[in-house]
């Protein structure tokens, strides 16, 4: 909560949005409490939420421990997450 107060303070101060985004990562939709804290950052943050979520799936871990990376690995979800999330950057950073 402080840092939202002085996030929205400098805001105020510079009259205008500071160009801050969060990403959801290490997400198992498998835990309940999980969805709540993204539903409740989307309340919250709106569209400063990066809307594709990383999951903690084990591709990731697997093409770390292989020293490739997402898109080098073969998990095709791991690979389609990566590439929308690249997209979605790619989209929010255009805005700016």
């Amino acid at each position: 909560n402080q840092f939202i107060r002085k996030v929205k303070s400098l805001e105020v101060t510079k009259g205008k949005k500071v160009p801050l985004y969060f990403a959801i990562n290490l997400h198992d939709k498998g835990k309940p409490k999980q969805q709540g804290v993204i539903e409740e950052m989307e309340k919250m943050f709106g569209d400063r939420v990066i809307p594709t979520v990383i999951r903690n799936l084990a591709g990731y871990e697997d093409a770390t421990f292989e020293g490739k990376g997402a898109l080098e690995y073969s998990s095709r979800e791991a690979k389609k997450e990566i590439v929308n999330f690249t997209n979605n950057l790619i989209r929010i950073i255009k805005t700016l």
